[in-house]
């Protein structure tokens, strides 16, 4: 056996945590690839370094894969710490001269592959067509975009986005969701279609996710929790070190989760670059004619692909499923000591308000016209560091207005919602701010207002965070089963006319 122009790059990691062999604690496994044709020559799996080595080494020289003439390696590259103990290896298993055996940085091409290899040893499915290192590059930069924008500050996951994907003559849906408004687990999660899955929406949500055939997940999770090759990866791909989040991307058939495929990578590529671009004009809720961003992405090796998004209506059930719901008013949407402003509006500075409303909601169709005069308000004082993931509170509450109990001369203003019950202040009922607001409420037949802004907001300067238009008749139940206890519990607000 001669030497001949041959190049070998062989890899070796540590794969305990996705194969377990009886008695052993510790799993290696080692690839070696030929460098001009891309094939893998040989792959093993053992409980320690050396034996691998050995191993897959004998096995590329004598009986490679891929149809290859068993040759002695000219050159040999591998990864950084393993020259040594591949010398020695070597120096066992051939004769005559050495091949030069270098150290390299990372082969793209090659460690996908292994990433590939842990992923099938570990039980997650193959994709038809894998993702090109080009592919996952561009994936990772929307990734960290989205990443750095957070929109799960200000998108709810009950919200559907549905993006739509052109590329040359060829249209394909998909439904977004933006998860971790609730502080559980960030990501995006999307279905291919039109509409959302079967079980997501509805009175009695399935539980857990639905996952159909097609679904792609991206969640950032902390690097311990996560197998080790989507950490290296994210890295490799110029994820920064040391976040406390790393990226974790599958595609989800049911109860199996898989490697995505290339077509997925390119789907979420730009489902990711149509959402960062949506997120700049802030969520609405309900809209007559929704808001549609449009914009292009230009995919690895070339082609421009297009896609509009727009924000999906909320799901309307049958009447036979709407059940009755109760709320126990909450005390944790506004931290203590916010400023909490009742007064009113001329409905002429509605337009402007709407304009700036990094989210917006109008009230809902059926209710009162409010044409001239004055509009009931609400503003929840805030500022630029919890504006953003106050006004998505409220909007994640759908608020239907502000409602007022009554009891033993002190009246709770509670901001009430399909999502739940906050209370917002306590006041005595007797309080003039309070009178008046009612006063107007009552003129304006329960059409009312919640804003959530800076303090500048009131001279015209600062940030709109969110504007809810209500209709919510203020019938106010008196000497209601609100306890002392329960009154006492909830923290004064600053009020002001």
């Amino acid at each position: 056996m001669t030497a001949d122009d041959r190049t070998w790059l062989v890899l070796l990691r540590d794969i305990s945590h996705a194969v377990r062999i009886p008695d052993e604690p510790r799993i290696v496994a080692s690839l070696i690839f030929d460098i001009e044709t891309g094939v893998v020559l040989a792959s093993r799996v053992a409980a320690d370094e050396e034996a691998v080595l050995a191993e897959v080494c004998e096995m590329a020289l004598t009986q490679p894969a891929g149809g290859l003439v068993p040759s002695h390696p000219g050159h040999v590259s591998c990864s950084t710490g393993l020259a040594t103990r591949l010398t020695a290896v070597l120096r066992k298993l051939t004769t005559g001269d050495l091949p030069e055996i270098e150290e390299v940085e990372c082969v793209h091409e090659a460690e996908d592959v292994f990433d590939s290899f842990v992923a099938h040893l570990a039980g997650r499915q193959d994709p038809k067509e894998y993702a090109e290192p080009s592919d996952w590059q561009l994936l990772f930069e929307q990734v960290l975009a989205f990443y750095d924008r957070q929109p799960w500050a200000r998108w709810a996951d009950d919200v559907d986005l549905l993006v739509d994907v052109r590329a040359g003559t060829r249209r394909t849906s998909y439904v977004a969701i933006v998860l971790g408004n609730a502080d559980v687990e960030y990501g995006l999660v999307l279905y291919r279609g039109k509409t959302p899955p079967a079980g997501l929406r509805g009175p009695r949500p399935a539980r857990p996710m639905p996952t159909p055939r097609g679904t792609l997940m991206l969640t950032f999770d902390a690097p311990e929790e996560v197998p080790p090759e989507f950490v290296g990866k994210a890295l490799r791909y110029g994820w920064p070190q040391g976040s406390a989040l790393v990226p974790v991307i599958l595609s989800v058939d049911e109860d199996r989760s898989g490697e995505p495929s290339r077509d997925d990578v390119r789907a979420l590529t730009v489902a990711l670059a149509a959402v960062i671009e949506h997120d700049g004009r802030g969520p609405v809720l309900v809209e007559t004619t929704p808001r549609v961003s449009a914009g292009a992405i230009t995919l690895a090796r070339g082609g421009e692909t297009g896609f509009t998004i727009r924000q999906l209506p909320p799901a309307e059930h049958a009447e036979d499923e709407v059940q009755l719901r109760f709320h126990f008013a909450g005390t944790n949407l506004v931290p203590s000591g916010t400023p909490i402003v009742m007064g009113a509006m001329s409905t002429s500075s509605l337009s402007s308000l709407r304009r700036d409303a990094l989210i917006y909601r109008p009230r809902p169709a059926a209710s009162p016209s409010v044409e001239t005069g004055e509009l009931p308000l609400i503003v929840v004082v805030t500022d630029e560091q919890r504006g953003d993931a106050l006004a998505a509170s409220v909007a994640e509450m759908d608020p239907f207005g502000v409602s007022v109990a009554e009891a033993g001369g002190v009246s709770a203003v509670v901001l009430v919602g399909a999502g739940g019950a906050e209370m917002l202040m306590e006041l005595p009922t007797a309080d003039p701010a309070l009178r008046k607001f009612r006063s107007r409420l009552k003129a304006s037949k329960g059409v009312h207002a919640i804003l959530v802004a800076d303090e500048a907001s009131a001279r015209g300067e600062g940030k709109v965070y969110g504007l809810f238009e209500c209709h919510l008749p203020d019938e106010a139940p008196r000497d209601s089963k609100l306890s002392s206890g329960e009154r006492s519990s909830v923290s004064r607000r600053r009020k002001r006319r």
